[in-house]
């Protein structure tokens, strides 16, 4: 997919472009162009449906944030102080086991990270 073709999909499904972006991976953060060679090849879907890998051109990166990354980004705080800065909105759910489960991912992040770094 070009990113011309991305950003009018993106434009279709939401044409006041206010609503928060998910996607596999985490949190997008960043997109910038770079060689197709550069990091391996890329995937796309030609004119005829084809899936195709290629080194050719140029490709669009676009960088995610996953929970590992967010707990790196804050390794100098204590847990408590990690943990309070997940924030559950999620109205009436009943998702207290989905807030554990991602909270239990976190602190697997926060004390692999702080292990690797005491080494």
């Amino acid at each position: 997919m070009k990113t011309k073709e991305f950003i009018k999909m993106l434009q279709e499904a939401d044409p006041s472009g206010e609503a928060h972006v998910r996607m596999d991976g985490g949190i997008p953060q960043c997109a910038f162009i770079v060689p197709g060679y550069y990091d391996g090849s890329y995937s796309y879907l030609d004119e005829n449906e084809n899936w195709v890998r290629s080194t050719e051109g140029v490709k669009l990166d676009i960088h995610s944030m996953d929970i590992w990354d967010f707990v790196e980004r804050h390794e100098e705080l204590e847990w408590e102080d990690v943990k309070s800065k997940i924030i559950f909105k999620m109205g009436n759910m009943k998702t207290d086991h989905r807030k554990e489960s991602f909270l239990k991912k976190a602190k697997e992040a926060y004390d692999k990270i702080k292990e690797i770094n005491e080494k």
